[in-house]
């Protein structure tokens, strides 16, 4: 088994095409698949510093990443043919978690850059393009514990969503597209040391996901929150995995089913609730995740899919892709819990 931290990220357009964006030092590499033409593999751009992200635009791709020269540079894709467009804004240093969302046709980019006046500090900033022109945001802050976490952005048609650590916190902000207003912080968990985070929202709910350390250890969190009114409340609070070496929290809402995937030293496992988070299935190891190569791959969405929602999931290597931790539960064992849920 092999797992590769490549950045890989997948969009399905339609039944008949599929786009792959692979990113290895400074080459985005693209993978066209079209059921009618077949299969084309193109270098985008050699001039990466390293992360980038997608979003469709009608029936095109929009990418956008920063160059070497540290220009942010936005990608039009339209099957083969690729556009070029600079984004106006001064002279930027090296933007890390770069985002690009589309709320109602307008578009926004949200990344970090260093606070150099203060150590292990990271400025989060929002651009957005509306009515013919860039307008800039400076959002807040996120502070490193001892690794930077990575941002999460969520959106609907006129709300920006935005899950941040700060320290040891998870936080969320709001945007609202028609007043161009960012508002208030809200900080959803305690300040125990964590890992990463995935995160989905349903209708007036809330699903988050995040590795928390303890005695050591990491295991798999799970929160849920719901919306009355214009207030967030916790209403779950779970752990699912046992103690071990953790990591890659993933949620997928498919079907009538919560799915939570995660990677440890023997493969992929999963637990999922039919009760909308109420409880959870025991814990379930997918054999062929001992043997498999597979990646991690960001997972993009054409139009919202009410019977599948997620911002990633775990699959085999491309060009035979098939994702892995959720579904018909095939070549699976149980693993036993070792201690009672919370």
């Amino acid at each position: 088994m092999s797992f590769y931290e490549d950045r890989v990220s997948i969009i399905n357009m339609n039944e008949k095409e599929v786009y792959l964006f692979k990113n290895k030092k400074n080459e985005i590499s693209m993978d066209y698949y079209n059921l009618n033409d077949g299969h084309n593999n193109i270098s985008i751009c050699e001039d990466a510093y390293g992360e980038f992200d997608i979003v469709a635009v009608d029936e095109k791709i929009n990418l956008i990443y920063q160059n070497t020269k540290n220009d942010l540079k936005l990608l039009v894709i339209d099957k083969l043919l690729i556009e070029e467009i600079d984004v106006e804004t001064e002279k930027l240093p090296k933007t890390y978690e770069i985002k690009i969302v589309l709320n109602g046709g307008i578009k926004s980019i949200i990344y970090l850059t260093p606070k150099f006046s203060e150590k292990g500090v990271f400025e989060i900033y929002h651009q957005i393009f509306k009515d013919e022109e860039w307008i800039k945001f400076k959002v807040d802050e996120t502070r490193i514990s001892k690794f930077l976490n990575p941002i999460k952005i969520l959106n609907d048609e006129t709300t920006i969503y935005l899950f941040f650590y700060y320290g040891d916190q998870i936080c969320m902000k709001e945007f609202d597209v028609n007043l161009l207003e960012w508002k208030e912080t809200i900080v959803l968990t305690d300040s125990v040391e964590k890992l990463d985070i995935d995160v989905i929202k349903d209708g007036r709910y809330i699903h988050l996901v995040y590795c928390e350390y303890i005695d050591q250890n990491l295991n798999i969190k799970y929160k849920k929150y719901e919306y009355r009114g214009d207030s967030l409340y916790e209403i779950i609070d779970r752990t699912i995995s046992n103690e071990g070496n953790n990591t890659h929290p993933t949620i997928i809402l498919n079907e009538d089913k919560i799915w939570i995937v995660w990677k440890d030293t023997l493969g992929l496992n999963s637990s999922f609730s039919s009760d909308k988070g109420e409880s959870f299935s025991t814990i379930y190891l997918w054999k062929k995740t001992k043997t498999y190569n597979y990646v991690r791959y960001n997972y993009k969405q054409k139009e919202d899919e009410t019977k599948l929602k997620l911002n990633h999931s775990f699959g085999t290597i491309y060009p035979d892709i098939k994702f892995l931790g959720f579904g018909e539960l095939k070549d699976v064992e149980e693993v036993k819990l070792k201690k009672r849920r919370d």
